[in-house]
């Protein structure tokens, strides 16, 4: 992080000179939905990639010097780790997969994981079984007591002290959906909400009752000032309904937006897909903006229908597809740039990203190369918009 904090502060002087707004204070117009200097963007996982792969090097001074960066720190809340004080067994099987395992008071909770090495030497893990695969698994869950979590804060205030406002400090946390998810898989969390609502409904509103716990901590620490919640996509077509989105996420996101708004923060909520049908509900629900919002196919966002529709409540982050940036011709990238922050930025509430964060380790070429072309275009264009 420290190299990311000396990138960031090394440009700072210079954009400050050329009359250049902040990033946090650009960004922060953005989701205002107001008028910036210029369009803002990003190109998330600036803060994230791994400094030693040498395919990035050249590229991160132009980010840190000619984008909006972001700081990102992914809280996102872990059912498991938040129980209190319940031990984890862990046993290695014959095969090498790892089994834990927490006693209930109706039975055995138990996960299978499989690790595997990379390439790199680095360590990954494989799920093989999730906590929770039937409705017994859990009204076990929900035998368990919790305790509040109390996460140390510090280090995160002092990176965004020493950014300066330079980059945007956004705390990643999860809404009910994705924390559910992360205890029985996508394939289970759709499973059961169409077999047993009410028990589904029972463990995501247990699942709030903490997450809100956290929040509320969150923002007594003084984090922000932007909150970005993941989960909603898990309750859109096609996984389920527009009406199980009403049942299983409008409600949590309504009362998170009120809680952060209340302390003087800002929401965005994630969420990958097709959206388009959602987004006045999104404003509804309180978000301050909504990424990636992505085109058609995948996401069906035309820009500038979304702008007339929603302009002025919901700010639109995104719009550009991440494998259009590792497969298309320059040409392209330079037409989709133009186009988005044509359609996107009239009226300020616009902020030009791609569709994922950068991930690829090492970098492709070609993919660098559109890298470079959407800073290019963004800076001789955005100006004048």
């Amino acid at each position: 992080m420290d190299h990311f904090v000396d990138l960031i502060t090394r440009y700072a002087a210079e954009r400050q000179s050329a009359g250049e707004w902040p990033a946090e204070q650009r960004l922060l117009a953005a989701l205002s939905c107001q008028p910036a200097d210029v369009v803002p963007v990003c190109l998330p996982g600036f803060d994230l990639f791994r400094w030693a792969d040498a395919t990035y090097q050249d590229l991160l001074p132009a980010i840190a010097r000619y984008t909006d960066p972001i700081y990102e720190t992914a809280w996102g809340y872990d059912p498991i780790g938040g129980l209190a004080d319940i031990p984890v067994r862990e046993d290695r099987l014959s095969n090498g997969d790892l089994r834990h395992c927490i006693t209930t008071p109706l039975g055995d909770l138990t996960e299978v994981i499989r690790p595997a090495s990379s390439a790199d030497g680095s360590i990954s893990h494989g799920r093989i079984k999730w906590w929770i695969e039937a409705a017994e698994d859990v009204r076990r869950f929900l035998a368990l007591p919790w305790q509040p979590s109390r996460r140390d804060t510090r280090g995160v205030a002092t990176t965004r002290e020493k950014l300066g406002g330079h980059a945007l400090t956004i705390i990643s946390v999860y809404e009910p959906l994705q924390a559910a998810d992360d205890l029985m898989g996508t394939e289970t969390l759709c499973l059961l909400s169409s077999v047993d609502r009410p028990l589904l409904q029972r463990l995501l509103d247990s699942i709030f009752e903490r997450i809100m716990a956290e929040l509320r901590f969150l923002l007594a620490e003084g984090l922000g000032p932007v909150f970005r919640v993941a989960g909603s996509e898990l309750a859109i077509p096609p996984l389920m309904s527009l009406k199980q989105y009403e049942a299983f996420a409008f409600p949590y996101e309504r009362e998170m937006a009120d809680v952060i708004h209340a302390a003087g923060r800002r929401m965005i909520l994630h969420c990958h897909g097709n959206i388009n049908r959602l987004l006045e509900r999104f404003a509804d629900a309180g978000a301050d903006g909504v990424d990636p919002c992505e085109p058609p196919p995948i996401g069906g966002i035309d820009l500038a229908d979304a702008a007339r529709r929603v302009g002025g409540r919901l700010s639109l982050w995104g719009n550009i597809e991440y494998n259009v940036l590792s497969e298309a011709a320059e040409a392209e990238i330079e037409r989709l740039v133009r186009q988005a922050i044509e359609n996107g930025a009239p009226g300020g509430g616009f902020v030009l990203l791609p569709s994922c964060r950068l991930y690829e380790n090492p970098l492709p070429d070609k993919t660098k190369r559109n890298l470079f072309r959407l800073i290019e275009v963004s800076r001789e264009y955005r100006k004048s918009s």
